[in-house]
């Protein structure tokens, strides 16, 4: 597991957050992967690995896109408490086919930390606090992303994603 501090961090919010795992995130560029969130509060995090590391951007629903077969998936959500639904992620994912799963957060209990880890490639997380008690007490904002918000984020990361794989235009 990849952990930039064992102290106490109060994230500004989930996309400063999202930043600083990003950078504990970069090796991961180089290896094309898919970033998917497992809750609306990830994908402000999300949004910021994947731009960071260049890669798609998709939410984990059950259902049948985005396809994960043989790829890195990153799942990214904004803290983990209890692990259930990173496991479940993991479950998920490793059913579809995906060739690595790397779990990550800014935030992360300890306990869960490592069921998880037990079930996943690697866990990165910013901090693992001892006293962790609730995500959102690692956040000076923690306002619910809206459905909005969601949806510009989702299309942003798309747009991004498209625009870095056109191809230039060649003068003649």
């Amino acid at each position: 597991m990849t952990t930039a501090t064992a102290t106490p961090v109060v994230f500004a919010n989930r996309c400063a957050a999202g930043r600083q795992l990003a950078a504990l995130l970069a090796g991961y560029r180089s290896r094309e992967p898919l970033v998917l969130t497992v809750s609306r509060g990830g994908v402000p995090v999300g949004y910021e690995v994947a731009h960071a590391l260049g890669a798609p951007l998709d939410v984990l629903v059950a259902a049948p896109e985005p396809d994960v077969r043989g790829r890195v998936v990153v799942i990214v959500d904004d803290g983990i408490a209890t692990g259930a639904t990173a496991l479940a992620a993991v479950d998920l994912v490793r059913q579809q086919g995906a060739a690595r799963v790397v779990v990550a957060a800014p935030v992360c209990a300890a306990e869960a930390c490592a069921k998880v880890r037990a079930r996943a490639d690697e866990v990165v997380c910013v901090a693992q606090p001892e006293d962790f008690g609730a995500v959102g007490w690692w956040y000076a904002d923690f306002r619910r992303p809206g459905d909005a918000d969601i949806r510009q984020l989702l299309k942003l990361a798309r747009l991004e994603r498209e625009a870095r794989f056109q191809a230039p235009a060649v003068a003649t």
